[in-house]
Formats: C-alpha cells, sequence, structure tokens
C-alpha cells in the first residue's frame, strides 16, 4: 500500500510560506514524493513556477520540474 498525506496550506497563504512548506516535504525522510495541485488556491500572488521549481526532483511526482520535465 501507500501511505499518503495530504497537506493544506490557508487561502491566505503567501508564496514564502507554500515554500517553506515544499522545503518541509523535501527534507522529510519519510516522505518519497510531493504533487503541488495547480491552480494554487490563494488570495495572495503567488508564482506557481517559483513553487514548482522548488521540489525537489528526488520527489516530483508530476515531473514538472525543470530537471524532470519530459522525463515521463
Amino acid at each position: 500500500g501507500v501511505t499518503t498525506k495530504h497537506v493544506q496550506l490557508q487561502r491566505t497563504s503567501t508564496e514564502p510560506e507554500i515554500l517553506a512548506a515544499v522545503v518541509v516535504l523535501n527534507n522529510d525522510p519519510l516522505i518519497h514524493g510531493v504533487i503541488v495541485q495547480l491552480p494554487l488556491d490563494t488570495d495572495t500572488p503567488v508564482d506557481n513556477a517559483r513553487i514548482t521549481k522548488a521540489v525537489s526532483p528526488s520527489k516530483d511526482v508530476d515531473g514538472i520540474c525543470d530537471e524532470n520535465a519530459g522525463k515521463l
């Protein structure tokens, strides 16, 4: 089986807060894959590309980071 962890941030989350959440997931050895659900549902302006690029290539399930683009 697969264990999942759904991380839902507040709509008021700022770009730095979202990036910080991605960093936490990247650094957690128990997390093996990260999916960023786009479009981000925020009340504040967020650079989606910056968020997706922050996902570690080794945990990029969707293949959206620059290093993994086109490998799927």
